[in-house]
């Protein structure tokens, strides 16, 4: 791709139109990249469910280690709108934790490889390299053409969360297939309490129950399909018979239409209250109620269920993590990549495991979990694997589309096979689009392989005569 046509692509990506100046307090560097005799740096980070004081501490620590440095770190729930222009100007930040259209900004060579980085010693682990120390979808997940461009820190594993006491006083059980799940929702409606909480303003929160279903239902080749928009695969069995069985939590009032109307706080707020029995969330969910949650409250997790007859995996996993990533054109990159090796020593890791009650991508970080945190943990190693959605990030406008679906769905709009066929009708027009480079989503399943060649035998038979 020319740069002429690159460049264009990204301003409108990242919202050309809406080219604002902004002042210093919002994270602008300082044009020498000094201060006081001392190298700025500067780092721009999410304030989301885990806030911003242990990225704060992090900075404190670098600079503890680095005299010759000072750290600028700001937060804001919002920087990713703050930082467009930045990056359309070229003056971003040194060091970047933002939901920013990574594999647009991949493609436009403003993401700096971290290959080199990767290679050196891990922080406070002799004898590994920063690679080794971290889980594999860490620099897995934003890898092209043989180079890591960006790296999973904070991830998650979704499921639905639950009160033990609340299940304990009515006997519940976590359930292990729909069915059952179906029955529990049953038993909590007539108890008067609403079985499921939803985050219905932002309807994008029931993809990781929606894709689970495509993999529990058509096992984790139906699920590759949808991320790699195979033809006719947004219209298949496995993805119509997953939107239907969402959609039936609604069509039963398992998650009542009110929640169609209250934000992720609002509902999550009726769940800490016991409102609801069950919500569908990652694992920020408890930091991010932290200020809520009742001392006696006992957080548990339970993987969604599996399907009776389905063809996918019981025990897999989904999972997602938020990332961080070195500009380009940064005033410091070395510096940049550094703060972020730091920030991702295995000290630091179990810190925000204990603090944030969450999940960090670095190995061996969680071998002495929270109690929140412990059947997430239990449940993300049991799992035989793990599986990422990138689809979204791959192709927005089909994203845009797939959130409009959910949406639609939720909300009882449109039919399960109109939503099929209206995300084929993106998914077509994605793959007409040449402007698009095409990802393939490598297959999670570390068996698939040895799977795969015992079913050819079953075709082949080989028969062994004496010995």
């Amino acid at each position: 791709m020319r740069a002429s046509v690159t460049y264009r692509i990204l301003g409108l990506a990242l919202g050309l139109a809406g080219l604002v100046l902004l002042p210093a307090c919002e994270g602008t560097q300082n044009q020498s990249g000094t201060a006081n005799g001392k190298k700025l740096v500067e780092v721009s980070v999410f304030q989301g469910g885990y806030d911003i004081d242990f990225w704060e501490a992090c900075a404190r620590q670098y600079e503890e280690t680095h005299p010759e440095v000072k750290v600028n770190l700001w937060g804001d729930p919002r920087n990713a709108e703050k930082l467009r222009p930045r990056f359309i100007a070229g003056n971003p930040p040194d060091l970047v934790y933002a939901s920013l259209p990574i594999w647009i900004l991949i493609a436009a060579d403003q993401c700096l490889p971290l290959d080199e980085e990767l290679a050196k010693p891990a922080v406070g682990q002799p004898g590994k390299t920063w690679k080794e120390s971290l889980i594999p979808s860490a620099y897995t997940d934003f890898s092209q053409d043989g180079h890591t461009y960006a790296l999973t820190v904070p991830y998650a594993v979704f499921g639905f969360w639950y009160d033990h006491r609340l299940f304990r006083a009515h006997g519940w059980q976590p359930p292990e297939t729909w069915d059952d799940l179906l029955a529990l929702c049953e038993q909590i409606k007539q108890a008067g309490i609403d079985p499921i909480a939803f985050q219905g303003r932002y309807p994008g929160y029931i993809q990781s129950l929606f894709e689970t279903l495509v993999e529990r239902t058509g096992g984790i080749e139906a699920w590759l399909a949808t991320q790699n928009i195979e033809p006719g695969v947004w219209k298949s069995e496995p993805v119509v018979r997953a939107w239907e069985m969402v959609q039936e939590l609604r069509r039963r009032e398992y998650i009542p239409k009110a929640y169609m109307g209250l934000s992720h706080m609002e509902s999550q707020m009726e769940w800490v209250q016991g409102k609801a029995a069950m919500i569908p969330c990652g694992t920020w969910l408890t930091t991010e109620m932290k200020s809520s949650l009742p001392k006696e409250f006992e957080v548990g997790f339970m993987p969604y269920p599996g399907v009776s007859g389905g063809k996918g995996d019981p025990t897999a996993i989904n999972a997602g993590g938020e990332y961080w990533f070195v500009p380009t054109k940064a005033r410091h990159p070395d510096i940049g990549a550094d703060i972020l090796r730091q920030v991702m020593s295995l000290d630091n890791a179990r810190r925000f495991v204990q603090d944030k009650k969450a999940l960090f991508a670095v190995r061996n970080c969680d071998d002495n979990p929270p109690a929140a945190l412990k059947e997430a943990v239990a449940a993300a190693h049991s799992a035989r694997f793990m599986f990422s959605s990138h689809v979204s990030q791959w192709y927005p406008t089909f994203g845009s589309a797939y959130n409009e679906v959910c949406g639609s769905v939720m909300s009882l709009d449109m039919t399960p096979q109109e939503a099929g066929d209206y995300l084929e009708r993106a998914a077509a027009a994605q793959r007409r689009d040449r402007r698009t480079r095409r990802h393939e989503m490598p297959n999670p399943d570390p068996f698939a392989a040895a799977y795969a060649a015992v079913e050819a035998l079953k075709d082949d038979p080989v028969v062994i005569v004496g010995w």
